[in-house]
């Protein structure tokens, strides 16, 4: 028998630094049980910045670094490429992930964001880590 866990979405907007951070998790399951580990993938990237024209609105650009995942005392951190994409296998658990890149200063600084994500043996979440600029 196979079971299937319908998604459950998550919204999280935390403000650290002057910086704000929207994270959404999802996860879903196949055959409940059969992973002992649980798997984030997502994406790292900038939301604002100047306007490129009357009417128009600033794209959205992935952005390179370090995404950071911390529950009690276990850290795991993900280097993020130019693509601003990340896949990374963690414990189940309850994760306070924060992302800093070297390519925004200012008053977000090198620290952008936080977030909460909950990552359950045998699922998929999915995490957005926009870094939101003026």
């Amino acid at each position: 028998m196979r079971v299937r866990t319908i998604a459950v979405v998550s919204i999280l907007i935390v403000m650290l630094g002057g910086g704000v951070a929207l994270a959404s998790a999802r996860g879903h399951a196949t055959a409940a049980g059969h992973h002992r580990d649980g798997t984030v993938t997502g994406k790292f990237e900038r939301e604002g910045g100047p306007i490129p024209g009357p009417g128009k609105q600033p794209p959205v650009v992935p952005l390179s670094g370090t995404i950071r995942f911390t529950a009690g005392h276990h850290v795991v951190r993900v280097h993020v490429g130019a693509s601003g994409k990340f896949r990374v296998r963690l414990a189940p658990g309850t994760y306070r992930v924060t992302a800093s890149t070297p390519e925004l200063r200012g008053p977000a600084g090198k620290t952008c964001h936080a977030a909460i994500v909950k990552v359950r043996a045998g699922h998929t979440s999915h995490l957005t880590m926009a870094c939101i600029v003026p």
